[in-house]
């Protein structure tokens, strides 16, 4: 009888050694993409407290970053109140923006860059350059590029400007040239004062434009008034700097904000009672399916035209022309048109330029592969 029971708990103690070591070796292997900012170079001392990354099921993990080998590293900067991923989403999370980028041939998110709203625009401009030149350091190691992709959202375009004009901790690398293309949403640098990015750097650009608008009786737009704006920053504004290289230019989302009520008195005019939130308001720009759709165009006409083996796209128009149109552009009122830049570009293109690169350079970096 003491050996059935002796025999039984032998077969349990084994049972359970044997699902702990599952259980463990499993969740090794789904950690294994996520690497802690090596201590040992230079370049990285100090930046991992600055950096992390956002996993479904782990949340915020500070000072880690995902390893990208020979792809293009691409480092996501929130705006205001976007810390711990608020704005990009998860990247195990197929439907979220940041596994979109991430999911991008020849580009990996290697850090979602987190930066503190208690410290000044210098030195969250000086954190973020360190952790671009953590970053393209590590990639110039595996044999990569050797340069980051810098996607900016609101205040994070303008700390990439920043960034972009100081140079790494020692002093000995210009960050501009360890940033290969900027992608600015909503960028309100010009509000800040921030500078130009250096003229090596291909920027893409994104604004939104909203018109205020009433429906009649009959559900048609009526009263229809182009503020320029996103409810925040001006278009001309949001656009001011973008290149005409692939992977370069200019996107406008437009939408309408729909009013219940529309009123003049003499010279006076306005509108009462919101009805909703405008789709392409400052502060929900990242979640429009145009505007998401404009950024992975972007980041990949640039990949096509920079990674050795990859294959160009014959027309990165396509991205941004199949993308699910905005609820109220169906209405038959007519479609606001911005006059300042222009009428919405597309990924790799600047506003209403119609040359496509369809060939990357004969001499691309070397590194970068399919």
């Amino acid at each position: 009888m003491n050996r059935r029971r002796v025999s039984v708990f032998s077969t349990l103690v084994a049972l359970l050694l044997l699902v702990t070591g599952f259980i463990v070796s499993s969740a090794q292997a789904s950690a294994t993409n996520i690497v802690g900012i090596p201590s040992d170079l230079d370049a990285c001392n100090g930046v991992a407290s600055s950096v992390g990354l956002t996993k479904h099921e782990g949340g915020f993990e500070g000072g880690v970053y995902n390893t990208f080998g020979r792809s293009y590293p691409v480092i996501l900067v929130h705006g205001y109140g976007g810390k711990n991923a608020g704005q990009w989403g998860d990247l195990d999370e197929a439907t979220d923006l940041a596994a979109k980028i991430d999911g991008i041939s020849n580009a990996t998110v290697a850090i979602e860059f987190q930066y503190s709203f208690t410290l000044l625009g210098r030195q969250q401009q000086q954190q973020l350059a360190d952790a671009i030149h953590c970053i393209a350091t590590i990639s110039r190691g595996n044999a990569g590029p050797g340069e980051v992709i810098v996607v900016g959202y609101s205040e994070g375009s303008t700390l990439a400007h920043g960034a972009a004009s100081l140079k790494s901790a020692d002093g000995s690398t210009a960050i501009g040239d360890e940033i290969g293309q900027a992608v600015t949403v909503a960028d309100a640098r010009t509000v800040f004062g921030a500078p130009n990015f250096p003229s090596g750097v291909t920027v893409h650009s994104i604004g939104g434009d909203i018109s205020n608008a009433t429906r009649d009786n009959n559900g048609n737009l009526t009263h229809i008034t182009d503020t320029h704006s996103d409810g925040l920053i001006d278009v001309s504004r949001a656009t001011s700097q973008s290149t005409s290289d692939a992977g370069g230019g200019t996107f406008i989302a437009t939408c309408y904000q729909e009013y219940a009520d529309y009123h003049q008195w003499l010279a006076w005019s306005w509108y009462t009672g919101p009805v909703g939130e405008a789709d392409c308001r400052h502060g929900n720009l990242l979640r429009v399916t145009n505007v998401q759709s404009d950024i992975v165009g972007a980041i990949t006409a640039f990949v096509n035209a920079h990674c050795v083996g990859a294959e160009p796209s014959s027309s990165p128009m396509n991205l941004a022309a199949t993308a699910a149109p905005m609820a109220d552009k169906t209405s038959p009122a007519p479609t606001p048109t911005p006059t300042d830049p222009g009428t919405p570009g597309t990924p790799g293109v600047p506003g209403g330029d119609p040359t496509v690169p369809t060939s990357p350079p004969t001499t691309p970096p070397s590194g970068c592969v399919a």
